[in-house]
């Protein structure tokens, strides 16, 4: 979360969310690999069966998503990734899995299905923003450290050695920039 302290500050912020040189990258564990590194570009609206969820909808507003792959259980058959958003909208990542036909472990708003996995939350993370201070025009970037029971899935499907390398800012930056 980002917050202006005065007019100046929020115009510039507002242009850079507009510009996309503020970014936000999220952790997500899904319940099936991607098959690839994707970029989903489809349009989001309220979904008119479902009231309380969002839907793709070719007359609802822009959005944009990125999804890049970081790590792979092929034994319980879940993936860790980094998702980076080129739009905001409401339910954005968790609507664009599911158009992939993937859903985040703990979201069974959006189709997680387990039965034996039953999570208090959506297994979703925001992990870093980045964005040009309004008056320096500095690089600034944030990182939020997870969350305890992100991290013990984390550790009891994933390598540590994968998540340290991969869980850092120049390194998902590169990845992205790769794909775009």
């Amino acid at each position: 979360m980002v917050i202006a302290k005065n007019n100046d500050a929020h115009t510039i912020l507002s242009q850079q969310l507009e510009d996309r040189t503020m970014g936000r990258y999220y952790l997500a564990i899904i319940d099936l690999p991607l098959k690839e590194d994707i970029i989903v570009n489809k349009a989001i609206a309220r979904d008119r069966n479902y009231r309380t969820r969002m839907a793709i909808d070719h007359n609802g507003k822009d959005a944009k998503s990125a999804f890049i792959k970081l790590g792979t259980n092929t034994i319980n058959n879940t993936e860790l990734i980094a998702c980076k958003l080129f739009s905001g909208r409401t339910h954005q990542i968790r609507v664009h899995l599911k158009s992939l036909s993937r859903h985040i472990i703990g979201d069974l708003l959006y189709g997680f299905k387990s039965k034996k996995d039953r999570l208090t939350r959506v297994m979703l993370h925001a992990k870093f923003i980045y964005f040009k201070h309004p008056r320096s025009g500095k690089l600034m970037s944030f990182k939020a450290p997870l969350f305890d029971d992100f991290n013990t899935i984390l550790q009891k499907n994933f390598s540590k050695e994968t998540i340290d390398e991969k869980l850092d800012l120049d390194y998902l930056i590169n990845r992205f920039d790769t794909l775009s």
